[in-house]
């Protein structure tokens, strides 16, 4: 969200919608986003990141997405 250019959030009062921080592991960025869930992107080109995957699982369950961890050689990642 770009405040600074007039956005508003769209999200329900007490979540909390923010990137905590992203781990990049090879071409892929695993980023954890508080009560938005986990969110993989492709950051080959890193000035043009694309969208892998995104979910959230709250609702029905809490939110507070600290870190997604990649988990070498498998191929996914964890969410804690």
């Amino acid at each position: 969200m770009n405040q600074a250019a007039g956005e508003t959030a769209q999200w329900p009062e007490g979540k909390r919608y923010a990137l905590h921080h992203a781990i990049i592991a090879g071409d892929t960025a695993y980023g954890s986003w508080r009560d938005g869930g986990l969110t993989l992107l492709d950051v080959q080109d890193r000035t043009q990141p694309k969208l892998i995957s995104h979910r959230n699982w709250s609702p029905p369950f809490g939110g507070g997405t600290h870190t997604a961890l990649p988990l070498p050689g498998s191929g996914s990642a964890g969410g804690a």
